[in-house]
């Protein structure tokens, strides 16, 4: 997977995805317990707070039923230089936590600014 970044002020968009050791399209972002090729991050959405960025990401591995894929979790990558070209990003990646029916559980989670 890779990653689309809009400018709207020239109104376009620049896509970006990084390669692995054999030049293969790789995922730029991959889950704090990665563990395969077969496991990565669909980054569904973002917010830009503080001077840095959160993405936030459905945590997906390969399946053999639905779609060929389905979701494990929920991640955001805070990116410290989203001003920066994307190649030069720096990031952390966080996992959400869940509760036992799989649905996200703020109590435990990190909290962007004071939190309410």
């Amino acid at each position: 997977g890779g990653g689309a970044w809009l400018n709207p002020q020239r109104d376009n968009a620049t896509f970006f995805w990084t390669h692995d050791a054999h030049g293969n399209a790789d995922s730029a972002f991959k889950p704090a317990l990665y563990v395969s090729d077969e496991h990565w991050y669909w980054v569904v959405s973002g917010v830009p707070y503080g001077g840095r960025l959160f993405l936030f990401a459905q945590d997906v591995r390969n399946s053999s039923q639905g779609l060929g894929f389905q979701g494990q979790g929920t991640g955001v990558i805070r990116v410290e230089n989203p001003q920066d070209p994307i190649a030069q990003w720096r990031y952390n990646v966080s996992t959400l936590l869940h509760d036992a029916s799989g649905k996200l559980d703020f109590s435990d989670s990190p909290t962007i600014g004071r939190g309410a």
